[in-house]
């Protein structure tokens, strides 16, 4: 799926892809994170994971208030923080590997790129729906690097393909020939709500 750069304007960004021994290392601490003996182990495991993986794949958290961090009480994969900008991890992120972890805590920073720079969005807003379309645009842009199965490639390009549907073609069009997201048109009937259903569900809501 084409994007023209509008999508990517702030978007988060890998700049690195990993050697073999870290990805090695990483998989190893996939693995504590998941099945360690008890909860202090598994914990222990998934923060230094979070910090490789930030590290190891140099994603840009630039905007992130703090590091990405676990939080138990997370039920889902993930979830940022409102106006505070955090990235919080639950336990389930674990249970996928290691590229689309990756994939996860870019699209999460993107969202928190959005927060910083043109406030937040929720649904059933159509800055919502651009925010979902541009976050998933990342693993579009990023999937050789990140190393995204087929699988996993092909239900990114699905979510994005039904973010990028339900755009009024007049904020569509705006974000395809300016790259401004901020003050999109609201006055346009919604989409579904499966629609929001499913991009809510896909990954996280925030709060």
């Amino acid at each position: 799926m084409e994007l023209g750069p509008g999508w990517l304007r702030d978007a988060a960004r890998v700049r690195r892809q990993p050697l073999q021994d870290e990805i090695d290392e990483m998989n190893a601490l996939l693995d504590g994170a998941a099945f360690g003996r008890d909860e202090d182990e598994q914990a222990a495991a998934a923060r230094r994971l979070i910090d490789r993986v930030v590290r190891c794949y140099d994603i840009d958290v630039q905007h992130v208030n703090g590091p990405v961090a676990l939080d138990p009480d997370v039920t889902r994969k993930a979830e940022i923080v409102g106006q505070d900008r955090r990235v919080r991890l639950g336990y389930s992120a674990f249970l996928d590997d290691v590229p689309q972890l990756a994939a996860l805590v870019v699209h999460e920073v993107t969202h928190v790129n959005h927060t910083a720079l043109c406030g937040g969005a929720y649904p059933p807003t159509q800055q919502y729906l651009a925010y979902e379309a541009m976050a998933y645009a990342t693993g579009e842009r990023d999937a050789d690097v990140l190393g995204l199965s087929d699988e996993q490639r092909a239900h990114n390009r699905e979510m994005l393909g039904l973010a990028l549907g339900a755009l009024h073609p007049d904020n569509r069009r705006r974000i395809e020939e300016t790259g401004r997201y901020c003050g999109l048109r609201e006055d346009v009937a919604p989409p579904p709500a499966m629609v929001f259903e499913r991009l809510s569900g896909a990954l996280p809501p925030r709060r």
